[in-house]
């Protein structure tokens, strides 16, 4: 009986360089690490995914010096990192640049910095050299209320020359905040002017501080003409105020902005906002999209309204994204409620008006659902082809 010759497996090397490229970077983080596993042929393909990210979590100034080291002794990594997770597991640690630089200097294709429960100190080491500006898609700041306002957080934004976006999130709402105040000496001893910012998302439950200082801040900066996109909470009853001081400052050359709101923080006559308060939307004459996020009520969407009649004409796109209540689905059968007349009326006001779209922080049903109300009560819309559904995103 004659047998079938049998044929070698062929190796993941015997394919293009190009091919394999394109199929370990579709894999997940996971999945690179367990073909790596497989063999060396699978290593080498899939180390740069592999090493693509990198976290640490340090607990004291020894710690993070120990880990600067290590990389600058490991080229078979550190050539591949893109995205740097930082973790400060001990509360009393403080980030300092002249530790953050060096280990930068290792990392020639990151593109992404996360540093969770971040701290800054008031007195700074100084740096040893004069740094070289990086640049950077995203700077990612979670940080300790009392620890924000400081020349720390400074020092550490002058190593940049250009962030993609930058995300701050004050996560906790204390009294003890740092009293430290920006001077100007504070920009001689800190040079920050090259610094272009061009999207900036402030989060968290002190978001009206985190705008203040950040507007003083980056209006010594680049950020002045560079600065596209805003992304702002609205968690206080204040918020009005800041995001005018905000955009005085540094968002006159907005190109979208999307603004989160919860009922309790704004200023209603029968659940209308002021309309005085938000007349300085009206001066972002690049505004080309807006985008609206809440737990939609009959009062919320009466105070949307209000903020779309100062929107300025020229915008072509809008969003409106529909969150959980807490603990609670998306309440559908509230959404018939609303006043839809009135919103037909005012989106119709925009005659370069694109794409009306509705994201829904839910299942894919409660988007059919919203979907099937939304087009019955937004005819002249739905008849233009403007109406689009979707669901937020997992990172939003």
């Amino acid at each position: 009986m004659i047998q079938p010759a049998f044929k070698k497996p062929q190796s993941i090397n015997t394919f293009p360089t190009e091919l394999t490229t394109i199929i370990a970077a579709n894999l997940s983080y996971n999945t690179c690490r367990s073909c790596a596993l497989l063999s060396r042929d699978w290593f080498e393909v899939t180390r740069p995914e592999t090493f693509r990210y990198l976290r640490n979590g340090y607990c004291d100034e020894l710690d993070f010096q120990e880990f600067t080291d290590f990389l600058r002794d490991s080229l078979y990594i550190r050539q591949y990192v893109r995205e740097l997770c930082l973790w400060n597991k001990e509360r009393e640690f403080v980030l300092q640049a002249s530790l953050l630089y060096p280990l930068l200097q290792l990392l020639p294709k990151l593109k992404i910095i996360t540093c969770n429960d971040s701290k800054f100190s008031l007195n700074p080491r100084p740096l040893d050299v004069i740094p070289t500006p990086i640049s950077l898609h995203r700077l990612d700041f979670s940080i300790r209320g009392k620890y924000f306002r400081s020349p720390g957080l400074i020092d550490c934004l002058r190593l940049f020359s250009t962030i993609e976006e930058l995300r701050i999130n004050l996560f906790t709402m204390s009294s003890n905040y740092n009293t430290y105040q920006l001077t100007e000496d504070t920009f001689k001893q800190f040079p920050i002017s090259h610094l272009e910012v061009k999207s900036i998302d402030i989060q968290g439950w002190c978001a009206d501080d985190t705008a203040r200082f950040m507007a003083d801040l980056l209006s010594k900066t680049q950020t002045v003409h560079s600065l596209r996109s805003l992304r702002y909470f609205c968690g206080s009853d204040n918020h009005e105020h800041t995001l005018e001081y905000f955009i005085r400052k540094v968002g006159r050359n907005l190109h979208h902005c999307d603004l989160t709101l919860l009922p309790y923080a704004l200023h209603h006559d029968e659940g209308a906002l002021e309309s005085v308060a938000w007349k300085f939307i009206s001066t972002c004459t690049s505004l080309m999209s807006f985008t609206l996020r809440g737990v939609v009520t009959r009062d919320l969407w009466r105070s949307f309204m209000e903020i779309l009649l100062k929107v300025p004409r020229s915008c072509r796109a809008f969003t409106f994204v529909i969150n959980h209540p807490y603990g609670d689905r998306v309440r559908v059968s509230e959404l018939g409620l609303l006043d839809w007349v009135r919103t037909e009326d005012i989106l119709a006001k925009f005659t370069k008006i694109k794409q009306v779209s509705f994201l829904v922080d839910g299942t894919e049903r409660e988007r059919d659902e919203v979907g099937s109300i939304v087009k019955e009560n937004l005819p002249n819309l739905q008849r233009r082809g403007l109406l689009h559904f979707g669901i937020v995103p997992k990172y939003q």
